[in-house]
């Protein structure tokens, strides 16, 4: 008879191994990281729009610019160092 197998969609954990499950990383999990979709999907406009607000403001009408900001307040919106890091190239200032 053949053997029944895990979907590959589940990951397995070696025999042994336990998820360590610490307070802080429950807190992340509870708190997940906000992204421009979402602040875009608040604000009811593009992410195109939002990145204009976030980089070039002088570009975008008020009224999107207003909503934007209002829906980067309300979600308590931080950009992500490292991946603006990524774009420029730049890790850490020590490396060149």
């Amino acid at each position: 008879m053949r053997e029944v197998r895990p979907d590959r969609t589940t990951r397995r954990r070696p025999a042994g191994k336990r998820a360590i499950i610490t307070a802080e990383t429950a807190a992340d999990a509870v708190m997940a990281k906000v992204t421009v979709k979402d602040i875009a999907r608040a604000a009811g406009v593009s992410v195109a729009t939002v990145s204009r607000v976030l980089n070039h403001p002088e570009l975008v009408t008020r009224r999107s610019s207003r909503a934007v900001l209002s829906a980067l307040r309300s979600h308590d919106y931080i950009p992500n160092q490292f991946a603006r890091s990524l774009i420029s190239r730049r890790v850490a200032r020590d490396r060149a």
